[in-house]
C-alpha cells in the first residue's frame, strides 16, 4: 500500500513534526510511505518537494492570483482586527491546481496542515474518487471560515460572518465565503472516501459537530511517537543530568 501524506513541510513546525513521525513509524512497519510538501527540510529520500513553475507566465498569474486573494481579506481585515487573533488563512493558494497535479501516486492520501499550500477547490476537484483520504488535524481550520482557533466563536457552526478574527460585522465577509467555498469542495467528496482523525478528543468532538466535516467519520488518534526515544528512564540520572535537585518537587508545564 503506498501512502502519501501531503503537507506544507516535513518537519520545521509541530504539525509538519507530527506527520514525519507518522510516516517514519509507517516506514518501520513495513509500510511504503512518502511525503509530498511545500518546503522540505530534511534530507530523507522519501520526502518530495513541491516545484512551482518558473515561468514568467505562470509568475505572472501567482502574482495577481495572491494579490486578489489579499484584497478579499483586507476588505474586511485588519481595520477592526483585535491583536488578540490567531492565524487566518484562504481556502484558495497562488499555485491553484499545480500542487494536485504533481501528487505522486498512491493508494491513499493523508492530509495533515495543508494552509497556504493545497487549493481546497483544486485538490478536491482533481483527486479521483477512488483515492481514500485521511485528513489529521492539527488545529480546526479545515471545517472553520479561516482562522485556526475560534477562540469560543461558534459561527463556523452556521457558516461563519460577522467574523471576530476580522474584525468585521458583516455576514458575507471573507470568512462566510471561505466557509461556503470549503462546503462545496467537500460536497464532491462521497461519505465514505474521507476519514477525519483528529490526535484530541476534544479536537474530535469539535470536527463531528462541525458543519463542514460532521457528515465524515472522525475518529480520535493520538499522535505517535519514537518509544526508543521517548520512554521512562532512570529518575535519578535524570535529575543528575538536567541539573535537578534529588528531593526536589517537579511541575511540568506543557502546551
Amino acid at each position: 500500500m503506498e501512502i502519501l501524506h501531503v503537507t506544507t513541510s516535513d518537519g520545521a513546525a509541530g504539525a509538519g513534526r507530527a506527520a514525519q513521525r507518522l510516516h517514519r513509524g509507517l516506514r518501520r512497519l513495513g509500510y511504503d510511505s512518502s511525503m509530498f510538501v511545500a518546503k522540505r527540510h530534511s534530507d530523507d529520500p522519501a520526502v518530495m518537494a513541491f516545484e512551482p513553475p518558473t515561468s514568467l507566465s505562470s509568475r505572472v498569474v501567482r502574482y495577481l492570483r495572491r494579490l486578489g486573494m489579499a484584497r478579499s481579506l483586507t476588505r474586511f481585515f485588519w481595520s477592526g482586527r483585535s491583536s488578540n487573533t490567531t492565524a487566518f488563512t484562504d481556502d484558495r493558494v497562488e499555485y491553484k491546481g499545480t500542487v494536485t497535479s504533481q501528487l505522486p501516486s498512491c493508494d491513499v492520501i493523508n492530509l495533515h496542515w495543508i494552509a497556504r499550500f493545497v487549493d481546497y477547490g483544486c485538490f478536491f476537484t482533481q483527486v479521483s474518487q477512488s483515492i481514500p483520504i485521511v485528513w489529521t488535524l492539527h488545529d480546526m481550520n479545515p471545517f472553520t471560515g479561516g482562522c485556526h482557533h475560534t477562540a469560543g466563536c461558534e459561527g463556523y457552526l452556521d457558516g461563519c460572518g460577522n467574523c471576530p478574527q476580522l474584525g468585521s460585522s458583516t455576514r458575507n465577509d471573507a470568512s462566510h465565503r471561505i466557509w461556503h467555498r470549503k462546503r462545496k469542495s467537500f460536497d464532491k467528496l462521497g461519505t465514505e472516501q474521507l476519514q477525519v482523525v483528529a490526535p484530541s478528543q476534544w479536537l474530535a468532538d469539535k470536527a463531528a459537530h462541525s458543519t463542514l466535516l460532521g457528515r465524515f467519520s472522525v475518529t480520535r488518534i493520538p499522535y505517535g511517537l519514537d518509544t526508543d526515544v521517548f520512554a521512562p528512564r532512570d529518575r535519578h540520572f535524570a535529575r543528575e543530568v538536567l541539573d535537578i535537585p534529588q528531593d526536589a518537587q517537579v511541575v511540568l508545564f506543557v502546551a
